[in-house]
């Protein structure tokens, strides 16, 4: 099995096929994060689809995407990455997303086993974490990628986790973050 067979499997929920903007609405206010017209899967609503009552349904991340052999899992995020509950909530969309795409989607261990790459990007509000990154660059210099992926348990490198938990734990081949506008020049790459 390939990646050609997650898209195949992925056209199941062509329903589910809407704007990044669209996608990356926020709901306490109304707006979206990214203002892209390219088309991907909602993955919130594929995930709503499996599992109809909501008190059983995983976390989630917003999207879902194949590109240059990569299955990314795209978070939107506008929002101060600061905040614990938001760290903590961004560890457990990645790590339920990928659960319930392998487990259920594509039954079983089907990335693992196959040699998938996938990638986990997190688009996050630039505005709102401006003093964060700022402050993060004043204390040890290093790139706005390893300022946001060192958040917590993070590791500062590719994988999610420290080296000696590496083979047991790593979530994704990559994470990247970025904040909206380097994603909208980036998009090509993703979606």
């Amino acid at each position: 099995m390939t990646i050609a067979d997650i898209e195949k499997t992925l056209h199941k929920y062509d329903k589910h096929l809407e704007t990044v903007e669209e996608i990356s609405v926020e709901k306490e206010s109304g707006q979206p994060l990214c203002e892209i017209k390219d088309i991907t899967y909602s993955y919130d609503k594929i995930v709503a689809d499996l599992f109809t009552k909501k008190e059983e349904r995983p976390r989630s991340v917003d999207a879902i995407s194949i590109k240059n052999g990569f299955v990314n899992f795209i978070e939107f995020k506008d929002a101060n990455m600061s905040n614990s509950t938001t760290k903590r909530d961004v560890r457990m969309k990645i790590s339920e997303s990928l659960h319930s795409f392998e487990r259920i989607i594509m039954n079983n261990n089907f990335m693992v086993v196959n040699g998938i790459k996938s990638r986990f990007i997190l688009v996050y509000s630039k505005q709102k974490n401006e003093e964060h990154i700022r402050k993060q660059r004043e204390k040890e210099p290093r790139k706005l990628n390893d300022a946001l992926l060192s958040f917590s348990t993070l590791s500062t490198q590719k994988e999610f986790v420290h080296d000696k938990y590496d083979k047991l734990w790593r979530y994704v081949t990559e994470a990247i973050s970025m904040n909206e506008d380097d994603f909208a020049k980036n998009k090509s790459l993703y979606l």
